[in-house]
């Protein structure tokens, strides 16, 4: 669009002559088709009166909302989560149905694998289904991080002659990648300590996540500044080869510096509304929601401990 249209529009190039970008731009399009998936062409449906298929998907996800939110009205909180995850799985399988080469690609993508893994590893660790999204919603903040530190290297890179210009290559992609799998274990951290203070210790949930994050946060900040710390040289040092390590380098400082900062603001908070969610789930069964209820555990009284026992402890 900014290269080849222009030229043709000029008439420096015959409108007869095929084009087509190669280089470091091949090489990485092929690196991204074979991480992400070459979704081109896959999707074909459904196109219903006239629509098109991102319109018509739109309508068909905003029916689905309407009727889980009508029976969650009528018929309480559990049946709207029921609802809601019945209409879905019978829309996704209508649309695979109609698209089967989208889900063969969508089986090849390895990114999609990698994030699938990663949720059953931890639902299986957490025994619950809804805790890892919460865990995984640190991967979308680490992720601006990552480009806003290679937008930065990238200006900064504009105003030097002598440095080469950074740029989203191929290894800067794997610098994405290595970040995914970091990022969530600052989310584990909290999230396992508040399961623990309410399994062994009989805290309230907000109780138990407020207390998480306090003694947590040290823990987190030290191996986010250990590991920002031992990236930064990668970034700041310019000389030969840079061009090879700075990109990787500043995706995981950046994604590094922005996941940590709102990991601890952002995360108790979802897991509390998960909690707060999943107790009002329980509660519309007639019984009262304990606190075994929300961690899917046998519910332990809070330990009592004795004057001297402290003393002596101190």
């Amino acid at each position: 669009d900014e290269i080849l249209q222009p030229l043709r529009e000029s008439g420096a190039i015959d409108p007869s002559i095929m084009m087509a970008m190669a280089g470091n731009a091949d090489k990485l399009t092929t690196t991204q088709r074979a991480l992400l998936g070459d979704f081109r062409g896959t999707v074909n449906g459904p196109s219903w009166f006239g629509w098109t298929i991102e319109v018509t998907l739109g309508y068909c996800a905003a029916a689905v909302f309407l009727a889980a939110m009508t029976c969650g009205l009528i018929f309480g909180t559990r049946a709207f989560v029921r609802a809601a995850l019945l209409l879905g799985a019978l829309g996704a399988a209508g649309f695979m149905a109609i698209n089967p080469e989208f889900g063969l690609m969508l089986l090849q993508s390895r990114v999609a694998l990698a994030v699938i893994i990663i949720y059953l590893l931890m639902a299986a660790l957490f025994e619950s289904f809804l805790y890892p999204f919460v865990i995984m919603f640190s991967v979308p903040l680490a992720a601006v991080g990552g480009f806003a530190a290679l937008r930065l290297v990238h200006w900064m890179s504009l105003s030097d002659i002598n440095v080469p210009i950074q740029q989203l290559d191929v290894l800067t992609m794997l610098g994405f990648i290595i970040l995914l799998g970091v990022v969530v274990n600052n989310a584990i951290l909290v999230v396992h300590q508040a399961l623990t203070y309410m399994r062994d210790h009989g805290m309230r949930p907000n109780d138990a996540v407020v207390a998480s994050v306090r003694t947590r946060t040290r823990p987190i900040v030290m191996s986010a500044l250990t590991s920002i710390c031992g990236m930064l040289p990668l970034v700041v040092m310019t000389g030969a080869g840079s061009e090879l390590y700075r990109g990787i380098g500043s995706v995981v400082v950046g994604g590094l510096v922005f996941s940590t900062m709102f990991t601890l603001f952002v995360v108790p908070a979802l897991f509390s509304l998960a909690l707060a969610v999943r107790s009002r789930y329980d509660s519309n069964d007639g019984k009262s929601p304990t606190m075994a209820d929300a961690i899917d555990l046998p519910s332990t009284p809070a330990p009592t401990i004795e004057p001297s026992t402290v003393r002596s402890s101190a």
